[in-house]
C-alpha cells in the first residue's frame, strides 16, 4: 500500500483505487520447542504432537497473501565441525498437500577446532503468494539437521524468544 506522509508523525492511505488495501490480518505465535536430528522434514510443533499452523482465509479469488514469518532457532553438535540445519515454510490450499514455498533454506557454521559449536539465530521467510482461491490457506514450517550429526531446535528452551507469522490478506 502506497503512503503519504503527513507532518511529523502522521501517516496515511492515498486515495481509494490507488494500490492494495490489507482486508485482514491473522497472527500466529509459538513458544513451543521443537527439536530434531533428523535428516528428513521435521513439523514444527506448537504443542506435543500438534503441527503449528497458522490459517487465513482469502475473501476473494483476487487477492493475495503476504507471509512474514520468523523462527527462533539454534543448532547445535559437540565434537564436530560441521553444523548445518534446514529450515522450511510450506503452504496448502483447502484439503490439498503441501507445497514448499523456500526449499529448504540452510543455516550453516562451521567449528575449524572440531570441538562443536551452539549458535542461536532468527530465521526470517517473507513471501507473496496469489493463491485464486477463496479456501482455507494453511502455512507450516519444517526443520531438519543436514547430517543429522548435530540438533536443530526451533524455540530452544531456554529462550525467551518466540516464533511468529503474521499472514495479510491484500486485495489486488
Amino acid at each position: 500500500m502506497a503512503l503519504t506522509r503527513l507532518g511529523t508523525n502522521a501517516i496515511t492511505a492515498l486515495p481509494a483505487g490507488v494500490g492494495g488495501k490489507v482486508l485482514q490480518v491473522v497472527s500466529s505465535d509459538n513458544s513451543y520447542s521443537t527439536s530434531t536430528t533428523s535428516t528428513s522434514a521435521t513439523d514444527v510443533l506448537s504443542a506435543s504432537g500438534v503441527t503449528w499452523e497458522a490459517a487465513i482465509t482469502p475473501s476473494s479469488t483476487s487477492s493475495k497473501i503476504i507471509i512474514s514469518a520468523n523462527l527462533m532457532a539454534k543448532s547445535a553438535a559437540s565434537g564436530i565441525a560441521d553444523v548445518r540445519s534446514r529450515m522450511d515454510i510450506l503452504y496448502k490450499i483447502g484439503g490439498g498437500g503441501y507445497t514448499s514455498l523456500s526449499n529448504n533454506q540452510m543455516n550453516s557454521i562451521y567449528d575449524y577446532g572440531g570441538s562443536g559449536v551452539n549458535y542461536q539465530h532468527r530465521h526470517s521467510f517473507q513471501y507473496l503468494i496469489t493463491p485464486s482461491t477463496t479456501s482455507e490457506i494453511k502455512i507450516k514450517f519444517t526443520c531438519s539437521s543436514v547430517n543429522g550429526s548435530n540438533t536443530t531446535e526451533v524455540n530452544p528452551s531456554g529462550v525467551s524468544a518466540n516464533s511468529n507469522c503474521i499472514l495479510y490478506e491484500v486485495s489486488a
